[in-house]
């Protein structure tokens, strides 16, 4: 709803000279509220982001994959050694 008022007001303005006080003052003090909630939405993906989004593969992957395609699509198997 702020975002959309900001955007009507500067909008509808040829100049910022054509905006008053009133609407470049109220403007500034949504756009700090807008950042305020989106540093929110930002702190909480940031620390409650499941694990499972975080990790691979990061590349991209061909369906029915072909036998002779890169290395890193083939299975590996790890073999631990004392």
């Amino acid at each position: 709803h702020s975002a959309m008022e900001i955007y009507s007001s500067f909008n509808k303005a040829a100049a910022l000279g054509d905006l008053s006080n009133g609407v470049l003052s109220s403007s500034r003090s949504q756009l700090n509220r807008i950042r305020d909630s989106m540093d929110h939405v930002m702190d909480y993906l940031v620390n409650n982001t499941p694990l499972n989004w975080l990790v691979g593969p990061f590349y991209p992957r061909v369906e029915g994959g072909n036998a002779n395609g890169p290395e890193c699509d083939k299975p590996r198997t790890l073999r631990v050694t004392e």
